[in-house]
């Protein structure tokens, strides 16, 4: 998951990361930078709650700490993620202008849909944030205790389950068709703009699973409110 901002220059990208891989030479990084200088806006291209919105406000806290100058996290929702890059692509130039983004945002949606608001140039990535495995959750009131029953009850009757995803075109959408396609399955999308939302109706019981980062679901699958069945690792978590 790389944080991206739009800028065609170095500079201001220099000092975020920085700031990033130093939290614990605070002092040297600001005695090398005078970045930044005023509020920061850091764009979630997705609803609250999900995997990407987690990962901002914890590193927005972190970063108003360390800088003195103020993160603001703003969730700007939609078209699995593009609205959200298309408004940082065509912010300033100034790196106060930063974008949270998944795979999807910088490297699928480009491939989707030839005609986006913005191009990957103008996205300028500045750090690898995070990387983390998709879980299968589902309902704990469900009888589905593992993905071979998945399979085995798709296969009975076909189409049976929706699974949700965090909108058309992210990584959990794709999860979704890749595992139609390798397993002969016909899971049926359903898309949400973002995880938050396709969570709680997972653990409702509107939506039988969901594909979902780690950081959202790990807490409620702890706490009994949801259960997983599968991890895309190719190891046990």
């Amino acid at each position: 998951m790389p944080l991206i901002r739009y800028s065609r220059g170095p500079r201001a990208a220099l000092c975020l990361v920085a700031l990033l891989a130093g939290l614990s030479v605070v002092g040297h990084v600001q005695a090398q930078s005078t970045y930044p200088q005023k509020p920061v806006r850091l764009i979630v291209p997705f609803a609250p709650g999900g995997a990407s919105d987690i990962l901002a406000r914890t590193l927005g806290q972190k970063l108003s700490e360390t800088t003195g100058q103020s993160f603001v996290i703003e969730n700007k929702p939609g078209a699995g993620g593009t609205l959200g890059a298309e408004l940082v692509a065509k912010s300033a130039a100034d790196g106060y202008t930063l974008l949270l983004a998944d795979v999807a945002v910088h490297t699928i949606a480009p491939k989707l849909y030839p005609k986006l608001g913005y191009t990957q140039e103008q996205l300028l990535p500045v750090i690898n944030l995070a990387t983390f495995a998709h879980i299968l959750i589902t309902a704990p009131a469900s009888t589905l205790k593992s993905f071979a029953d998945v399979l085995a009850q798709d296969k009975a009757k076909p189409g049976r389950f929706s699974v949700a995803s965090s909108g058309n075109g992210t990584s959990t959408h794709l999860t979704i068709e890749m595992v139609n396609m390798t397993a002969a399955t016909q899971l049926a999308h359903v898309p949400y703009k973002g995880g938050g939302a396709a969570i709680t109706d997972v653990m409702g019981g509107q939506v039988d699973m969901m594909f979902i980062g780690t950081p959202p679901a790990m807490p409620l699958i702890q706490s009994g409110k949801l259960k997983a069945l599968a991890v895309t690792t190719t190891k046990r978590m």
